[in-house]
């Protein structure tokens, strides 16, 4: 802030605007399209250095720095630019008011005045320009003081054209560094540096009047200027409305650096404000010019009436960490929740960065806004925030962008939550490392280790990050993002901090305890899941389940395919599942690996409702040395799988090509005869050996090699054996443990209930319709509701366009007018009426584009909002009424809607797995309720035609004859068949006739029933079939 003063005479007259000369007007146009300083770079540097013969006389100078000008505007500039480039300290001369060189030894000692000298410059110059006298929030102003006599100052105005512009070439010339004097406040929060955060151990540098030129002073904006200077004259304030000299020192308190920095503001008007239930919220509208980006912090200050230090006058608690600044969409936010009553101070500081220029933290913040803040009651939540290890700015700022990320799910910096599980995403152009970190202050950082993960999917060429949390209790959150361009072996460069999140897990207060409890995800390292660098090198990639995370459907093995793109590998893997405790427990007899040249199938069950991760390692086949981590899966299981049974046991020689078809169960019945089917493409021969009983197998035609095998006593082990084509000695491959009575009653006892289950999907099937015409009902409501507020829009919109088209034709006029005024004076009203027409024009084309943009958020149509949304970029518009901001939460939701349609068309049961999670992760999980519950029922109907697509996919040709065999086959047979030859376009009158499905099994060739399922795709599949089958 400008801190120097001059003395000025008490007796100077009251300026009266000279005849002939336009009479105080609010100018036409803004500085920023009369002024572009890139094309005044030369004659700036011309007029910032000349001779000493120049500095002898006025008129001299004058003349030198008019040399050349072509208008009165690059006159103007260059004696401004002179002024304030001067550097009085530098001045021996000794104080000589009639020259140039002894004027600016007389500024030094304030016996010169700085708006003398300019009007001297200027009106030799031949350009009209007065001094002005007023009030200016200077040297010794506090934050909320009414102005007094100590604060009278001296500024100008010039004429530029028709329109008079105001000058401060003092202000714009120096002003005072140093310790600003806060003796009546104690520091209790910052966010500067470290060092900043000894609360109350401040050093006092003494003041210094520092010489630097303030571009702002120069052809200020009169609705800008206004905050910081109040003429005596109303009519010299140059506004459609003055304000009163009571009205200029209630103004917020912000600096020139505010508006240079293209900053508006969007909350507080006024220097006081209050608090409401001890929580306030200053917000400021950040520039459309997505080029510069904004860094801020603060410092919050408490009256030393309410407090002698920086801690609770109740509980000796420091008061520190209850301010935060977040970026919200198009605003920087600065908030606050104070629990003491008391008066307090907050300064506001800034730095302007570039994206594509790199930042090491450490550029010049300057001071943009001082607010007094009153609060005369407490915040409900005493709570400080959560201790975070960089700035307490939250949102997607700076570094986001720097590091070519947006933020695809999250814009805010507050995010909030009802049952503590939220998944925040991000865009990369390119792979990238990551690093989280969550804080609490009731839960060690420890603690909170599992209960944030991230993943990383490449999406054609778009990088996604998905950051998953599942909180354990209610309560604030700080999440911290690091992260870095992915890096080759040897680079030492650490994470930067790219940017935090405040989570607020709220539950709602109908809420049980027990539902407000989240046990987390099993560790994995750094909390990473998905591919690794190692994954990629070895040239293994996912082929069916891209993303890291799997939402299982209920009562289904999965099977997770791997492409490898360069030698055959060999496979292992581990999965662990988290206990309700917290713990993690091994399940790695629940994984089956099928591997074959070139892909590798993990077939998955999940005994238990909650999260699982599989690990997959990895390593070149027949290479010695330890396997690799190369992906991590996060498994979801929303139901316990009663009919879930544990693999047999693999051993070493279990590798390329080996495939299990039956029994595909760890345990065995007892006394039973098993038919067993496996494929071991190198073996010479294949033995099955129970107990001392060994029983050979035969190979079919495709290379299977089938066999009925007796499985005898309960606790003996069944292996199956293989002697290798180039060997005579047997290995064993798989090991079977034959159950107990009891045992073997219980795994039989599993598929019985059958007709129980029809009944029920019977019931279910009735249900869902039941649902889908509710919904339909309601959808049509909205339709309706829809209707009504576009036509509302669209009768706004139609009075704009009748107000911007009046105001064309006003415009028209006017300009009319300026073509034949015949006099001076003439010429003067209708420049007059000229501005006032271009005002009126301006504030209509603002106000169409901001009622466009309302019109595209309720329409919700996405090029009506990207239009309306370059619109209003384009204008340059402030988003201070956060329409901008909500227009860029529409076009997520729509795109996420549409992403959800498309799934449901497609019926693709992977891609809408991927996309109905995401949804139930994200803000949109309940503006979308009705479209998610249709896509979850074709979900089901999606896995039950997949169960059943590889229930016939597994059918080899004994277990076809078996099947042909029946004259009245078992309920399960039945209603696997019937339910196929459905989905595959069969009436129901066909499936009716076992005798006419045997028919239908026993076609070959394009008819045949394996080559169909094969070929059927699922998009054609209708939801009111799926729910018959």
């Amino acid at each position: 802030m400008n801190t120097a003063v001059t003395k000025v005479p008490q007796d100077t007259h009251r300026l009266q605007p000279p005849q002939k000369l336009p009479k105080p007007r609010p100018p036409a146009k803004p500085k920023n399209e009369l002024y572009v300083p890139v094309e005044f770079l030369e004659s700036d540097k011309r007029a910032g250095s000349c001779s000493d013969e120049c500095l002898s006389e006025f008129d001299k100078l004058a003349e030198y720095l008019s040399m050349g000008a072509k208008t009165d505007l690059e006159i103007v500039r260059n004696i401004y630019k002179w002024v304030t480039a001067q550097n009085c300290n530098e001045v021996m001369d000794q104080p000589d008011l009639s020259t140039p060189k002894g004027y600016l030894a007389s500024l030094k000692i304030n016996q010169g005045r700085y708006d003398e000298l300019f009007r001297l410059l200027t009106t030799k110059s031949g350009i009209p320009c007065h001094c002005l006298q007023g009030y200016a929030k200077g040297a010794g102003y506090a934050t909320g003081q009414q102005v007094d006599s100590s604060f009278r100052s001296m500024w100008n105005v010039c004429l530029i054209g028709s329109y008079w512009r105001l000058v401060d070439c003092h202000w714009g010339a120096r002003h005072e560094s140093g310790h600003d004097d806060d003796d009546d406040w104690n520091l209790i929060d910052t966010d500067l540096s470290n060092a900043a955060k000894q609360h109350g151990q401040q050093t006092k540098v003494p003041k210094v009047l520092e010489y630097s030129v303030d571009e702002f002073y120069f052809l200020s904006d009169p609705d800008k200027f206004i905050y910081s200077h109040v003429p005596d004259d109303p009519e010299w304030q140059l506004l459609e409305k003055p304000l009163s000299k009571r009205d200029f020192g209630d103004l917020a308190h912000v600096t020139s650096s505010f508006f240079e920095m293209g900053l508006v503001i969007a909350s507080h008007n006024k220097a006081i404000v209050n608090t409401k239930k001890g929580e306030i919220s200053i917000a400021f509208a950040l520039p459309m010019d997505e080029s510069v980006c904004i860094s801020f912090s603060y410092k919050l200050y408490r009256s030393k009436r309410d407090g002698k230090s920086n801690k609770s006058t109740q509980s000796n608690v420091s008061l520190n960490r209850y301010c935060l600044q977040q970026f919200d969409n198009k605003q920087v936010r600065f908030e606050t929740r104070l629990p003491e009553k008391g008066t307090y101070l907050m300064k506001m500081f800034a730095r302007e960065d570039r994206v594509d220029e790199p930042s090491n933290g450490k550029g010049h913040l300057s001071q943009i806004a001082l607010y007094i803040i009153k609060s005369d009651k407490v915040s409900d939540n005493k709570e400080p925030m959560p201790i975070t290890s960089s700035q307490a700015t939250y949102g997607p700022g700076i570094e986001v962008r720097r590091n070519k990320m947006v933020a695809a799910t999250h814009k805010q910096g507050v995010v909030y939550t009802e049952d503590g599980q939220i998944e925040i995403k991000f865009d990369c152009q390119h792979r990238m490392e990551f690093l989280h970190k969550l804080h609490n202050n009731k839960i060690s950082d420890d603690s909170l280790k599992n209960h944030v993960v991230h993943h990383i999917c490449d999406n054609n060429g778009v990088i996604n990050l998905t950051i998953s949390m599942a909180l354990p209790q209610p309560g604030e959150y700080a999440l911290e993002i690091y992260g870095k361009e992915e890096s080759e072996a040897g680079d030492t460069r650490e994470l930067g901090h790219i940017c935090n999140y405040l989570i607020r897990f709220e539950p709602p207060s109908s809420a049980k305890a027990k539902d407000c409890v989240n046990i987390g995800f099993p560790k994995v390292s750094n909390g990473h899941y998905g591919s690794n660098k190692e994954c990629i090198n070895l040239g293994l990639y996912p082929i069916n389940y891209k993303e890291p995370v799997i939402y299982a459907p209920k009562s289904r093995e999965l099977e997770i395919q791997f492409g490898m793109s360069n030698k055959p590998l060999e496979i292992i893997t581990e999965l662990k599942y988290l206990s309700k405790s917290g713990d993690s427990n091994d399940f790695g007899e629940y994984v089956l690996v099928h591997t074959s040249h070139k892909t590798v199938a993990c077939f998955v069950q999940l005994p238990k409702a909650g999260a699982y991760q599989l690990g997959i390692f990895a390593k070149a086949m027949g290479k010695k040395g330890n396997f690799a981590m190369v992906f991590n899966y996060l498994i979801y299981a929303s139901h316990d799988n009663h009919n879930a049974t544990s693999f047999p046991q693999s051993y070493g020689k279990w590798r390329d090509g080996c495939q299990l078809g039956q029994p595909r169960t760890q345990g065995l019945p007892c006394h039973h005869v098993i038919p067993f089917s496996v494929m071991i493409p190198q073996a010479a021969k294949v033995s099955v050996v129970a107990g001392s009983k060994w029983a050979e197998l035969e190979t079919d035609e495709e290379g299977w090699w089938e066999g009925d095998v007796q499985t005898g006593s309960p606790g003996q082990n069944v292996q199956v054996v293989a002697c290798d084509k180039k060997a005579d000695n047997y290995s064993v491959l798989l090991e079977f443990k034959v159950l107990t009575e009891a045992e073997s009653k219980q795994l039989t006892d599993k598929y019985v209930s059958v007709e129980d289950d029809e009944k029920a999907r019977q019931t279910e099937a009735e249900s869902m319709k039941k649902e889908e015409e509710e919904l339909k009902k309601q959808q049509v409501i909205e339709d309706e509701m829809r209707m009504k507020e576009s036509e509302e829009a669209e009768k706004a919109m139609a009075n704009t366009e009748a107000e911007t088209k009046n105001a064309e034709d006003e415009l028209a006029k006017a300009e009319a007018m300026v073509t034949s005024a015949s006099n001076e004076s003439d010429l003067i009203d209708a420049e007059d009426k000229l501005r006032r027409a271009k005002e009126y024009l301006q504030r209509q084309e603002e106000n169409k584009a901001r009622q466009r943009l309302k019109m595209a958020i309720r329409i919700a149509d996405e090029d009506d909002l990207n239009k309306a949304m370059k619109a209003f970029r384009d204008g340059k518009y402030s988003d201070t009424d956060g329409d901008y901001g909500k227009a860029e939460e529409m076009l997520f939701y729509l795109k996420i809607r549409k992403d959800l349609y498309d799934a449901i068309t497609a019926r693709d049961l992977n891609r809408l797995s991927s996309v109905v999670a995401s949804i139930k992760k994200s803000p949109m999980k309940y503006r979308l309720k009705p479209e998610l519950a249709k896509a979850e029922r074709i979900l089901k109907s999606l896995h039950n035609v997949e169960k059943m697509r590889h229930a016939i996919m597994k059918l080899n040709q004994k277990t076809i004859a078996e099947v042909k065999s029946y004259s009245n086959p078992p309920s399960l047979v039945r209603k696997v068949f019937v339910a196929t030859f459905l989905i595959l376009g069969h009436s129901e009158k066909q499936t009716e006739d076992w005798q006419e499905v045997l028919a239908i099994l026993g076609k070959l060739g394009k008819e045949g029933v394996k080559r169909r399922c094969v070929e059927y795709d699922t998009a054609k599949l209708d939801l009111n079939t799926a729910l018959r089958a």
